[in-house]
Formats: structure tokens, C-alpha cells, sequence
């Protein structure tokens, strides 16, 4: 006699403790899925970025360590690529903002000063500081204002990277600047570098009503940046 139970017993289904791997992977970083036999935590596009930022990184450690060579790379003189210490940076009494912070906004710092007061010294470790903490500077360009004119006059293409390099640093703006042509000359870059807004960097002697006496336009635009005084003597020799 066969007995029947009330029930039927649901035969055991062994179920995977995952599905098949089938070559699909999902991104720990953005959660996207993409197809790729050999298997990895990041999807190709998450993996360039983490490896570009790993780059970035190497980068600002490497400027970090090498304040000599980098600072070389950008034609800082020898003189200036000393490390030095700063105990106040100056600051824009027009609106208050300190040059320490200045990264391109506004469009120009400009440090007036008598001579051997320490413009350069501050414009050359501000450029460090920035290329320490930006692995995206690359193009940076140190001329003095008469070299440049120089090049200008000359066509050499160095008057090319000053007008359009990521940050331009013109020391010594206004030496040379004796006649309506030089200051053309100079006031046609400052210009166009006004108007696609590329970072600046100026030091110069020439006070306020100067800089408005020699060329308006240029002037103009220059006082729309920060204009950071330094006052005192002569640190040369000292």
C-alpha cells in the first residue's frame, strides 16, 4: 500500500552564492557596470582618473623636493630661487585681499615698491607656493619688462609664451618704458591677457599716478588687480 503525504516535498535547489561570471564588472568608484575579462575594483574611466590623480600627486611631491630645478624651469633667476621666509605678505589696501592667496583672480597682482625693497623675492615665492599647490601650472613665464621688449622688437617667439602662457610674471614692469611705443608695446600683451583673464604677476617701481601718467588703457587695466604695496628700505647687502 502506498501512503501519500499531504504535501509535496519541494525538491532542494542548490542557487549559486553569485551569478555566473559572465565578464561583467561594477565600478566601486561610480557603480557603472562594464564589460572586461580580467578583473579589477574600477571601471576603465575611474581607473584613468584615479591614475591621473595618483600623477598629479607624484608631481606636486616631486616640485615639493625640488624647489631649485622647478623654479629653473620657469627662468626665475639664480638670485631668487632661494627659499626664504616671509613673516607678513602684503596686501591690497583697496579691497584687502593678501597676495599669499592670490591664484589668478583677479587677473593681475601688481607689487610696487622702491628698489631692493623684496618684489621679486615675493613674486618668485608666491610662483613657487602656486606651482606646490596646483599640478595643472604648467606653462609659467618670468621675463623682465626690457628683455621682453627686446624679444618683442625682435619677433623672438618668447614674446608668443608671454602672451599666452598660464601665468606670466613681469618683473620690473616700467623699466624701459620711456617712450609711447614701449609702453604700446607691453600695454598690447597686458591687453590681451586682460581680456581672456590669464594670470599676471607684475613688480614694478612706478607708483600709482605713474602707472596712470604712462598709458591709461594699460594703467586701467592693471589697478583692476590687486596693487600691493611694499614699503621700507633697501634689503640688498643686508
Amino acid at each position: 500500500m502506498r501512503t501519500e503525504t499531504p504535501h509535496p516535498v519541494a525538491a532542494a535547489v542548490r542557487l549559486p552564492l553569485a551569478p555566473p561570471d559572465d565578464g561583467w564588472r561594477r565600478c566601486d568608484g561610480c557603480g557603472e557596470e562594464w564589460h572586461l575579462t580580467v578583473p579589477q575594483e574600477l571601471c576603465p574611466e575611474c581607473a584613468e582618473e584615479e591614475r591621473a590623480e595618483r600623477r598629479k600627486q607624484g608631481l606636486l611631491a616631486w616640485r615639493r623636493q625640488h624647489r631649485d630645478a622647478v623654479l629653473a624651469q620657469a627662468a626665475v633667476p639664480v638670485r631668487l630661487r632661494r627659499e626664504v621666509s616671509i613673516r607678513a605678505w602684503p596686501r591690497d589696501p583697496r579691497q584687502g585681499g593678501a597676495l599669499d592667496g592670490w591664484r589668478g583672480e583677479p587677473w593681475c597682482a601688481t607689487l610696487v615698491g622702491e628698489p631692493g625693497v623684496g618684489k621679486s623675492t615675493l613674486a618668485a615665492a608666491l610662483t613657487y607656493r602656486w606651482l606646490c599647490e596646483d599640478a595643472t601650472l604648467t606653462e609659467v613665464c618670468w621675463r623682465r619688462g626690457s628683455l621682453l621688449l627686446r624679444e618683442m622688437l625682435q619677433g623672438r617667439p618668447e614674446a608668443e609664451q608671454a602672451r599666452h602662457c598660464q601665468l606670466l610674471i613681469l618683473d620690473d614692469f616700467g623699466q624701459g618704458l620711456g617712450s609711447t611705443t614701449a609702453w604700446g608695446m607691453l600695454g598690447e600683451i597686458l591687453a590681451e591677457r586682460y581680456e581672456w583673464q590669464r594670470a599676471t604677476l607684475l613688480t614694478t617701481n612706478l607708483q600709482q599716478p605713474a602707472l596712470e601718467a604712462g598709458h591709461c588703457a594699460t594703467a586701467d587695466r592693471i589697478l583692476d588687480g590687486l596693487l600691493c604695496p611694499l614699503r621700507g628700505g633697501s634689503r640688498r647687502g643686508s
